[in-house]
């Protein structure tokens, strides 16, 4: 809700203190969240091993979404490295 400004202005530091909370208590939606904003830099500054270590936990956890995110930033980083 902070990162898009629902019921409150737009505050990325903030949403991403608040997801951070949340995924380090095991919540993989918050660890998904986490991923994102880690590879996006949104709050934060851009981290590709940081949003895979986030991606990867959730994933364990049994997230779909985190799986796929996770196969995406490997084949991005591995056309990169050609």
């Amino acid at each position: 809700m902070l990162l898009k400004g629902q019921g409150a202005a737009p505050d990325a530091e903030r949403a991403f203190y608040w997801c951070c909370m949340a995924a380090e208590h095991g919540l993989p939606e918050a660890q998904l969240q986490l991923g994102d904003l880690y590879r996006l830099g949104h709050g934060v500054d851009a981290d590709t091993a940081l949003a895979d270590a986030w991606y990867r936990k959730a994933a364990v956890q049994g997230d779909a979404n985190a799986a796929s995110r996770l196969r995406r930033l490997y084949e991005t980083q591995a056309v990169g490295a050609e």
